[in-house]
């Protein structure tokens, strides 16, 4: 048989053993030997062939935590709310993009009231859902619809439910909450479609800001607007708070230290907000953290 699945006599080799037939390839420049033992797997021993699987471990000593140095850090936060509890303005887009759709399992559960009418709960990306704004520069906000597929049996919204949010949800639900900012709103989601396309064709994401002081009003006026859209009804709010890496590093070991960095990750939110007639709601918050070892 050809590679790969030809019959070869097999060799486990650890990371000093890699190097240990590497040395040899690097400093005769057998670039192609080199070649073949690092990137297929074949190491030649001038009179046979063998495949080769590395194992990292072998032969390493083993670790242990007094020669070890664990780095915690924040990475991201995952919310699932009927608030916008944010302590800043969002920026809002009346044409959200398709392409910004949450499309891959994000590994934690939907809320239990997102259940369809049927009770089964699916996974957030099998909710139907739509990117409507960010904040700061890469945490996003998704509005969610559980009751959509329902009806659609499809996950992707159509451009009459897109016009069916602005008109009937986000628009008069700025008009009512921030009356001042609304003229800086498209009056229909037409005219948005619009001013998002370029000469071209193409839709860039242009965005209108809420304040911070109208969000929370915001939520509530589009979730009462929609109330009696079969499809859009009862929408919920997916808040990713994205973090940066080593910006909120802390010592596992200090409860301190851990304390003090979460509280900055998650100062741009209002739990006070979230959490004020349902303190259990806190259960549907979920944060990643990322822990690193290194070796003295």
């Amino acid at each position: 048989m050809n590679y790969p699945h030809e019959y070869l006599p097999i060799r486990q080799v650890g990371l000093r053993d890699l190097y240990k037939d590497s040395e040899p390839m690097i400093q005769n420049m057998w670039s192609e030997d080199l070649a073949l033992l690092h990137l297929a797997g074949r190491y030649s021993d001038g009179n046979n062939i063998q495949r080769v699987f590395v194992n990292p471990s072998q032969g390493m000593d083993r670790a242990s935590r007094a020669n070890c140095t664990l780095t915690g850090d924040f990475d991201s936060l995952i919310g699932f709310t009927r608030d916008l509890p944010l302590k800043m303005p969002l920026s809002i887009y009346p044409v959200p993009l398709f392409s910004e759709t949450l499309t891959r399992p994000v590994h934690v559960p939907a809320p239990l009231w997102a259940a369809r009418q049927d009770g089964t709960l699916h996974a957030p990306h099998k909710i139907a859902n739509l990117c409507i704004g960010k904040f700061e520069q890469r945490s996003q906000v998704r509005i969610m619809f559980p009751h959509h597929t329902n009806f659609s049996g499809t996950l992707e919204l159509s451009q009459n439910d897109l016009q069916a949010l602005y008109e009937d949800g986000i628009l008069p639900a700025v008009h009512e909450v921030a009356p001042a900012y609304a003229s800086d709103w498209p009056c229909t989601y037409a005219a948005a479609l619009i001013l998002a396309r370029d000469k071209n064709n193409h839709i860039h994401k242009k965005s209108c800001d809420l304040p911070e002081a109208s969000l929370s009003n915001f939520a509530q006026a589009v979730r009462s607007n929609l109330a009696h859209n079969p499809r859009l009804k009862e929408p919920f709010f997916m808040i990713e708070l994205r973090g940066t890496k080593g910006a909120y590093a802390f010592d596992p070991d200090d409860p301190d230290d851990l304390e003090f960095h979460f509280n900055l990750f998650v100062e741009r939110l209002n739990f006070s907000i979230a959490l004020e007639d349902a303190p259990e709601e806190a259960a549907n918050w979920y944060c990643d953290i990322g822990l690193e070892v290194s070796r003295q």
